[in-house]
């Protein structure tokens, strides 16, 4: 009985927190294009280069 209790607190504690830390459409969006942005674009800079080159400049 004691198990169940506990289980049934958890699965209610679960559903407020996540219910506190919903994201929206926006927010999605905004994480979407700040992630091109700082990861997809350095990294097509990085591919355009020589290699050789880009070890020198290290």
């Amino acid at each position: 009985m004691r198990f169940a209790t506990i289980s049934v607190v958890i699965i209610i504690l679960a559903i407020a927190a996540a219910g506190i830390y919903q994201f929206t459409a926006d927010d999605v969006q905004q994480e979407t294009f700040v992630g091109i942005l700082f990861g997809v674009y350095p990294a097509i800079q990085a591919a355009r280069l020589d290699p050789i080159t880009a070890l020198r400049a290290e």
